[in-house]
């Protein structure tokens, strides 16, 4: 795939190269503003590609300094012109060229419409007019700011935001109908404020007024309210000034107003918003979207919300466990302190995900009561990357150091940082070179395999069958011989094994950025019914797994090789370094 990619980027990268080279060869010959033209038209696509060329700068240049303004009116037909190529190409000239005037925004407004994020941005930009810059805010809604013109206003500094009241007035993608065209509008205005940081707030007082301001149209006040929204955190105490308006009698200035205080995490909205953060996912559920938003973003707050805490308890107990795990964090991040003999509990899990949040969450707390307990439980925890992450966390808290995961060794902290991500980010696979472990007496080996999406246990009355769809997803469901199904674990199925009382099935996925594995143990009922528990929770996905003796099992997940039977992890296996000449000792 990486000799793919850099075949292509490369070839793209030669093609752009001669045809610079190429352009610049043809300049030198040409004798007339059109014969130039002609020979440059030669060398463009038919259709606007968005391609920047890198021969602009000294194109202009030239065309400039041998034709002067004939060249600029030229180009100018073009970029208004049918041909996309053209369009896209004089852009990048254009923005070169310099020496422009108020006179001249009509043609470059015209311009900017048919190639919508395109270099002549950068003109208008350079322009600065009311005019030039309004044509701008009319781009950035209507294609948004991944572009030129998100470039060419950034560039142009907070100040522009003197202008952008306007735009946030603009409907976005999800306030029209599903067949409306696709529009940007308020949304990229915001992402616009939000880029500028504690910069964008010199203008908050002014749209706190108009916010206030009766006589102003709901419009404007609504435009005003979003454009504090997208302040965020910066607002600060600013925010104080709003809270009156979500008692007013006008709901849509009412609800408005609800948003942007959450969005600048205003303490008096925090308990309101907890209330919507409810349990609601499927038990194998491994992402839980929804409490993942509501409970990250609750976060945020951080001590703002710490009063709403209480409504966050009821997480704790629910059968997913990433909905638990996310309410642990959120718990330490907004310091309430009440859940501390809650999280504790958690700290002797056999699920490592939960002691490593627990840890975090009374470190964040500065529970130096907690120490004990997280030293008794963890002291030998069979990950050793939590093992050590305890240690550090152990010594920020005696130290009466606030929790800060900059202040920790980056060889101890092998976690990732952003909220409810329990991905090991550090993968050892390299690391055991003859891919050869130790466990006690026995040596361990995985046999090489290829991976099968479909495995299929049979019973005289039907069939268990596991499935693994990758990202698409999979299940293990019993097929009964009547034609009834029944899921038993709703995630995918890479591997199972029938031991005796029961089936070990090993579930998980590996894709981009994370990875999460673990294992259940499948029973039968008297009745026939069939029941599934997770058992162990690997360190990420297991792809490899070999079966030691009836009941015990080696997994190995991210280059860590966990060994583990029905009763959980046990321990784990460590490289036989004396395997082979890989040795690093020899």
């Amino acid at each position: 795939m990486k000799k793919l990619f850099c075949l292509f980027f490369c070839t793209v990268l030669i093609s752009a190269n001669a045809w610079a080279q190429d352009r610049a060869t043809l300049m030198q010959d040409c004798l007339s503003i059109s014969d130039c033209l002609e020979k440059i038209e030669q060398t463009l696509p038919i259709k606007d590609n968005g391609r920047i060329f890198g021969d602009e700068r000294q194109i202009a240049t030239v065309l400039k300094a041998r034709f002067g303004r004939q060249a600029r009116d030229e180009l100018l037909k073009r970029a208004v012109g049918d041909h996309g190529g053209w369009r896209n190409f004089t852009g990048g000239v254009l923005r070169y060229w310099g020496d422009w005037s108020e006179d001249d925004v009509p043609i470059l407004k015209q311009a900017l419409e048919l190639n919508p994020g395109g270099s002549i941005a950068h003109v208008l930009a350079e322009i600065g007019s009311d005019e030039a810059i309004a044509a701008l805010f009319d781009d950035l809604i209507r294609s948004g700011g991944a572009n030129q013109t998100g470039f060419a206003l950034r560039n142009l500094g907070p100040e522009v935001l003197n202008y952008a009241l306007p735009a946030l007035s603009a409907p976005s993608y999800d306030d029209l109908p599903e067949d409306a065209p696709y529009t940007e509008g308020w949304r990229a205005v915001a992402s616009l404020i939000g880029s500028f940081g504690s910069r964008s707030t010199f203008i908050a007082d002014d749209w706190i007024a108009v916010a206030n301001k009766r006589k102003a149209t709901n419009s404007e006040r609504i435009a005003a309210l979003r454009g504090l929204a997208a302040m965020n955190g910066y607002l600060g105490n600013k925010g104080a000034a709003l809270r009156r308006l979500l008692r007013s009698r006008n709901r849509e200035i009412a609800n408005q107003t609800y948003i942007t205080l959450v969005s600048t995490y205003d303490p008096t909205v925090a308990r309101r918003f907890a209330e919507t953060c409810r349990p609601s996912s499927d038990k194998w559920d491994e992402f839980a979207f929804s409490s993942f938003d509501c409970l990250s973003q609750l976060s945020d707050f951080g001590s703002n919300a710490r009063d709403a805490g209480d409504l966050i308890l009821p997480f704790l107990n629910v059968s997913n466990k990433i909905e638990q795990l996310y309410a642990i964090e959120a718990l330490g991040l907004i310091g309430y302190e009440p859940a501390i003999p809650e999280i504790e509990k958690r700290l002797e899990s056999p699920d490592w995900r939960f002691a490593y949040a627990s840890v975090r969450a009374l470190a964040q707390m500065n529970s130096k009561s907690s120490v004990p307990k997280i030293e008794l439980a963890l002291h030998d925890h069979w990950l050793p990357e939590l093992n050590n992450y305890a240690i550090q966390a152990v010594r920020l808290l005696i130290k009466n150091h606030p929790y800060s995961e900059t202040m920790f060794d980056p060889r101890h902290f092998q976690f990732h940082k952003a909220f409810g991500n329990y991905t090991l980010p550090y993968d050892v696979s390299d690391e055991c070179k003859r891919q050869v472990w130790v466990y006690g007496d026995e040596h361990i080996t995985f046999e090489q395999r290829d991976r099968n999406n479909r495995n299929v246990i049979p019973f005289a009355d039907g069939e268990l069958v596991g499935t693994d769809q990758g990202e698409f997803g999979g299940n293990l469901t019993w097929k009964s011989n009547d034609g009834s199904e029944v899921i038993l674990v709703n995630d995918n199925t890479i591997d199972i094994f029938p031991i005796d009382g029961g089936l070990i099935s090993i579930h998980g996925l590996s894709h981009m950025t994370f990875s999460y594995g673990y294992a259940a143990y499948v029973t039968r009922e008297d009745d026939g019914s069939f029941s599934a528990e997770e058992i162990a929770r690997f360190p990420g996905a297991a792809y490899r797994v070999a079966q030691l003796s009836d009941g015990m099992f080696a997994a190995e997940a991210e280059g860590r090789v966990v060994i583990f039977s029905k009763d959980g992890i046990q321990d784990m296996a460590y490289c036989d370094w004396s395997a082979g000449p890989d040795d690093p000792l020899n």
